[in-house]
């Protein structure tokens, strides 16, 4: 044994090495391939990740605002995620990413399956934006002026927006379109024709000298008094006919001539027709004949309601006979009207 390790020591001996002078020399003399994975490692760990938000946000060019792909609204941002991964999450749950950020691809075929996820989330996303028009788009601007001449011009209610059957029928008509609000439909787009119809009108009264009116009371289901006011007039030989108003009296509670005169008098001024109206037409109530007087503007009585009243009159007669067959007459309306199997037969 002594031999064997004196053999081995006179071997060790005779092999001419040089001398190390610390132990940290002789770490350094690793392998090559313990070269090569170190340095990979290093730089695999360095490498900045990713977050999948940016899948879902575009960076402006001065690197300061990200711009969401889906809804294009926009963010401040210096890097930090945070409030465009929370965007994400509440206007966007079905595209919220993970909360953990994409890390970097170590291999080929790693690297081949996320960029075919990525391909596919971008296909995705681009078919999901293409769905819906754009909300300044020419198209979605046209149908929602269309929609609200239509609601204006057949007088339907602002809800018809939120029927099912309607929203089904516009879905039919193009996918692409989404229905307004009743509200933005009130108090936007309503607001913007009623401005622009506006606009026009004043533009055609200062072409017109003579202008007539008419003009009536009302009481609505909700039991609210208004008066509607028209005027009729005439522009490039055509007869024209334009709604002016239908508001509530200044004085709700008082139906007195005064207050009907001070009221029509506000919507002609307001229309910058007072001087041009030359006549009024009104019912033969007492207090609109006397309104009309104190505008000092003529009034014509409405001929059918003139008919109406002389109708009237002329059945008022004390003769028992008359009567007696105005009576038989309406029990035998009556009876049909509340009879829908002699209504039938009737008919």
């Amino acid at each position: 044994m002594e031999r064997f390790l004196k053999k081995g020591t006179r071997r060790r001996s005779a092999t001419p090495t040089a001398p190390s002078p610390n132990k940290q020399d002789c770490d350094c003399t690793s392998t090559d391939s313990e070269k090569d994975v170190l340095p990979e490692s290093q730089k695999n760990s360095k490498r900045s990740k990713i977050s999948t938000v940016w899948k879902y946000f575009k960076r402006s060019d001065d690197k300061k605002l990200a711009k969401c792909l889906d809804c294009g609204k926009e963010y401040k941002t210096s890097g930090n995620t945070s409030n465009l991964r929370d965007h994400i999450k509440r206007f966007h749950p079905s595209l919220e990413p993970d909360s953990n950020t994409t890390a970097v691809k170590r291999n080929d075929t790693a690297s081949t399956s996320s960029s075919c996820r990525s391909s596919v989330n971008s296909v995705a996303s681009l078919f999901k934006r293409a769905v819906l028009y754009e909300s300044n788009s020419k198209r979605k601007t046209d149908i929602d002026n269309a929609l609200t001449e239509m609601v204006a011009k057949d007088v339907q209610p602002y809800n018809i927006v939120e029927n099912e059957g309607f929203i089904k029928y516009s879905q039919v008509l193009d996918p692409r379109y989404k229905l307004p609000s009743k509200t933005y439909l009130r108090d936007v787009l309503m607001s913007n024709l009623y401005k622009e119809t506006s606009a026009k009108l004043s533009l055609i009264f200062q072409e017109v000298t003579d202008v007539s009116i008419t003009c009536d009371l009302w009481t609505s289901s909700a039991n609210d008094s208004f008066l509607t006011v028209t005027s009729h007039f005439v522009h490039n030989y055509e007869l024209k006919t334009a709604s002016l108003a239908t508001k509530k009296l200044l004085n709700v509670t008082n139906h007195c001539s005064q207050n009907i005169a001070d009221t029509l008098r506000n919507i002609l001024i307001d229309w910058n027709i007072f001087n041009k109206t030359v006549c009024i037409v009104t019912d033969n109530a007492s207090s609109m004949l006397k309104a009309c007087a104190i505008l000092q503007i003529q009034n014509l009585p409405c001929f059918a309601h003139t008919i109406n009243l002389v109708v009237q009159d002329a059945l008022r007669v004390d003769d028992a006979v008359i009567k007696n067959l105005f009576t038989k007459c309406k029990s035998i309306v009556r009876f049909f009207k509340q009879s829908p199997i002699a209504n039938e037969n009737l008919n």
